[in-house]
């Protein structure tokens, strides 16, 4: 439906700002946390944008560097694979526009479940076990994607590998929030979100680069998703299992005056 959109692919930026309407009910129905109001109420002075980030790498350095370095790595081979899969598609393969649109519709709909398999297994076999597994498929999944032949091959690669990718991402952004106590979870999270999206635009850079050097994009991009497997092995050496373990055991609060001891 893309010709019939007015403006074409930049209308349906038009249709995205309708949900921005939730805002107005929301942030009159959503409470602030217990913690924050009451250290508001105890007259907590406002902080500076940078105070709460240089506290988050005074506090936790190793354990930010390393859940980073994780991001970071995985997006420089999963931005470039996504963006290009519908040009690979229709190019090598020859799809339509239409098959390229039911593919992410109905192969999509069963490639996003591995979000709730990765909660659930996570839970009994433990975050990093499942998450070492799920980074290290991410691009196995992506490689053969780029490299299988036509037919029913292709769809079912990229089911997998959008599988694998839900889970892993899942299981990054639990780490995200466990890693951390609540008085730099909020900073953490900023944090990992520059990783993420800094790691796909540098992925993106990097698969130009490659372009002129390499067979084409897709012999650029099965280079880049690589970057895949040094992101599980980071998680392999550097995160520690947080399944079954109280948050206040896994990020203690550096500074017991942050909080009032009571909450």
């Amino acid at each position: 439906f893309i010709t019939i959109v007015p403006y074409g692919w930049r209308g349906l930026y038009a249709l995205a700002l309708a949900p921005l309407v939730l805002i107005i009910p929301l942030r009159r129905m959503l409470p602030e946390s217990r913690r924050f109001a009451a250290e508001r109420a105890g007259g907590m002075s406002p902080r500076s944008v940078i105070e709460p980030l240089v506290a988050l790498f005074r506090s936790y350095p190793r354990r930010l560097l390393a859940v980073f370095a994780v991001w970071f790595l995985f997006a420089v081979g999963l931005a470039p694979a996504g963006i290009f899969l519908p040009k690979y598609l229709q190019e090598i393969h020859h799809w339509s526009p239409g098959r390229v649109s039911s593919l992410y519709v109905f192969g999509g709909a069963i490639g996003i479940v591995g979000n709730i398999v990765a909660g659930r297994i996570s839970d009994s076999y433990g975050r990093r076990t499942m998450g070492i597994a799920f980074m290290f498929a991410v691009p196995v999944g992506g490689i053969a994607l780029y490299t299988v032949g036509g037919g029913p091959g292709v769809t079912a690669c990229w089911i997998g590998w959008l599988f694998c990718d839900q889970a892993a991402t899942t299981l990054l952004n639990a780490y995200g929030a466990e890693l951390f106590p609540t008085s730099h979870r909020a900073a953490a999270t900023s944090m990992l979100s520059v990783a993420r999206y800094g790691g796909g635009a540098f992925g993106l850079l990097l698969e130009g680069l490659l372009y002129s050097v390499a067979d084409g994009h897709w012999t650029a991009i099965r280079y880049l998703m690589m970057a895949g497997f040094a992101a599980a092995i980071v998680m392999l050496s550097c995160f520690p299992e947080t399944a079954g373990r109280e948050l206040e055991a896994i990020a203690p609060e550096t500074d017991p005056t942050f909080f009032p001891a009571a909450l």
